[in-house]
């Protein structure tokens, strides 16, 4: 994957992010000579390099190797390096900041302009994202506003953007493109103008700072700040699905087909393109290719119905994804071209990868938190973020913590009429107007009668009925409330596993392990109380409630953490037939697929998932993949596990 390309001052160069390593690093292409160079190579991902005025420096983020979602920091690289100089090649200009927005220069290369969370107080983690101005002195640091306790657009690409000349500075803000003339040293003067009246993202600037690229949803416009107007730039971009040809026949030990609680023996899994044409007793000599899986069991592809992703962890990702068994993924919070983008390359086959179920950002109100929450501030933003769902073809919709309960109903009758379930983190009132899902037993809620379980972890009748009777869809996340730590405790040898010895180093095994010890130091009951959230989840199973398996990673590792929830599940006292309907059946029904996908019976996708064992009885056989078939697709284990 190579991403985030910046054109040098001079037009001659782009620099870049790549994972050609390994890991996503910082490269320049000579345009000339069209050679590449690496310019930083660093143990964690690298993300939003950004050229100096001068073009003698880069300035990028070094990620938290522990989480895409994190903490950055910023550095800065000499691009005329010499090895025999004492000059070091990257100094650390700021300590780590909350996932913040590409760094932008001003022309006097003094000062970087940052987005970056402002919180209200030290009394809870909200604020508003505003303009961070990082002197090189590091005297002068301070946040600036263009629009004082009003938050600017998701803190990714959307600005600041500094103009080359160094008088202005474009921001998105409510979903459209302003600029307000600045000092030198970023300091804001004069009254913003807005440009735009349509749902803008990504501003860059022309070199002469005369006018700006964004992109409006799906096209790509250019406005000249002289007159105002507005020219569309045609981008005529095509994708294909992979559609696989031919026969494939599994001959499978044991199949638990999604649907009976039991196996079904010695049988062949007839797939005729991408789709299952029948399942017959076993009968040798059938036309097609043959994949031997007599000595073991075939289950349904699983869903990981809850994490978070980022185009920085690079290609890799897709391949963890299916070395795990997880052959669909519902992210319910994203930047929505970065997730459009993850879905459409593993759809065509260009990456190996699950199928993507997505959204666009955490659809919030005027306080927010993460780097990809939208501040909703007025019913016109709101039909905008809309609409945009509709023309990017989300394929739900999420809202967060602090979503006025008027809105979140006008958000629910819109994607409903548009066939979109919608998700939040309320059950009440959420259930009272028909909100399909909710996520986490234990998530952030503004009031005080809406979360879920209690300081000790208990969920009372009151929450299990409403969840029953709702109807509602409830992904606990248990091993990121604790799940995750508590089986990795008890049981070590859970982190020797193959998958997640490919994909995951030492140093990374270390930092997550401190970082729960440090966690549960700070929360005792984190862990002692765990057993009571089992309870809770049993609790629901036994009332009829609809549950369904998700981690929020990468809180907790990618790929790793699914089967901890289904661990955790077995280990609250469901059997695990119930745990894999959970990652199975029940995911495709919450998520709307359960036509084509979540069980195996003829008609249906051919997502499917070789394993060593018996998870009808041991639930960590599930951990045991040897192949894994994707949209009718054959891949290896060994495939999965190795970089192209």
């Amino acid at each position: 994957m190579e991403l985030e390309p910046s054109w040098s001052p001079d037009g001659t160069k782009l620099a870049y992010t790549s994972d050609r390593n390994g890991n996503m690093d910082v490269w320049i292409r000579d345009l000339k000579t069209g050679q590449d160079r690496n310019l930083v190579d660093m143990s964690d991902d690298l993300h939003f390099p950004s050229w100096s005025p001068d073009g003698s420096k880069i300035a990028f983020y070094q990620s938290d190797p522990r989480n895409a979602w994190g903490r950055s920091t910023l550095y800065t690289a000499d691009v005329t390096y010499m090895a025999d100089v004492t000059v070091p090649k990257t100094r650390k200009l700021h300590e780590s900041v909350f996932v913040p927005s590409q760094p932008s220069w001003s022309a006097d290369g003094k000062t970087i302009a940052i987005s970056a969370l402002h919180p209200y107080s030290s009394r809870y983690r909200e604020g508003v994202s505003e303009v961070l101005l990082l002197s090189f002195d590091g005297k002068n640091d301070r946040y600036v506003s263009p629009a004082p306790g009003h938050s600017l657009a998701t803190r990714s690409q959307n600005g600041p953007v500094w103009s080359p000349d160094g008088t202005k500075m474009a921001y998105v803000l409510d979903g459209l493109l302003y600029i307000t003339d600045v000092q030198p040293d970023g300091t804001i003067t004069g009254k913003p103008r807005q440009l735009t009246t349509e749902q803008t993202d990504t501003p860059t600037w022309t070199g002469d700072s005369k006018s700006l690229l964004f992109l409006a949803t799906d096209a790509l416009k250019q406005v000249y700040l002289a007159d105002g107007h507005i020219e569309t730039h045609p981008m005529e971009l095509t994708w294909q699905i992979s559609q696989p040809t031919g026969q494939v026949v599994v001959h499978a030990g044991r199949l638990f087909d999604g649907k009976a609680n039991t196996y079904r023996n010695n049988v062949d899994i007839l797939i005729d393109g991408n789709r299952i044409k029948s399942i017959l007793p076993h009968q040798n000599g059938r036309p097609g290719t043959q994949i031997d899986a007599s000595t073991k069991t075939v289950i349904p592809g699983l869903f990981e119905m809850h994490t978070h992703q980022h185009s920085m962890v690079g290609e890799k990702l897709g391949r963890l994804w299916l070395s795990f068994g997880i052959t669909s993924i519902r992210e319910p919070g994203a930047d929505p071209f970065d997730a459009l983008e993850r879905k459409e390359s593993w759809a065509s086959g260009i990456r190996p990868g699950p199928r993507q179920f997505f959204t666009g950002g955490l659809t919030d109100g005027t306080r927010i938190y993460y780097g990809a929450a939208t501040s909703i501030n007025s019913d016109e933003q709101l039909d905008r973020e809309l609409n945009r769902s509709v023309r990017l073809g989300y394929d739900l919709i999420k809202t967060y913590v602090r979503m006025p309960d008027a809105m979140q109903q006008r958000i629910t009758t819109f994607a409903h009429a548009h066939g979109l379930p919608v998700s939040s983190h309320e059950i009440f009132p959420a259930m009272r107007y028909d909100v399909d899902a909710v996520e986490h037993i234990g998530g952030t809620s503004r009031r005080g009668y809406s979360p879920k379980i209690t300081a000790m972890n208990r969920s009372y009748q009151d929450v299990i009925q409403l969840l029953a009777k709702s109807g509602m869809n409830i992904t606990p996340t248990a091993s990121l409330q604790g799940g995750f730590a508590v089986l990795t405790s008890k049981d070590p040898s859970l982190l020797e596993n193959r998958q997640y010895k490919a994909f995951y180093s030492e140093e990374f095994t270390n930092a997550l392990q401190a970082g729960s010890a440090q966690y549960a130091k700070l929360s005792p009951g984190y862990l002692s109380n765990f057993g009571n959230l089992q309870k809770g989840i049993k609790a629901l199973v036994d009332a009829g409630a609809h549950v369904t398996t998700g981690t929020d990673s990468p809180f907790v590792p990618y790929g790793m953490s699914l089967h901890t929830e289904l661990q955790v599940f077995v280990d609250a006292g469901l059997t695990p037939y119930q745990a894999l309907r959970s990652a199975t059946i029940w995911a495709a029904e919450t998520v709307g697929v359960s036509n084509d996908l979540g069980s195996i019976e003829p008609g249906k996708l051919a997502d499917l998932v070789i394993v060593n064992g018996d998870p009808l009885t041991n639930i960590r056989d599930a951990l045991n993949v040897e192949q894994v078939i994707k949209n009718g697709e054959v891949l290896p284990i060994e495939r999965l596990l190795t970089r192209p």
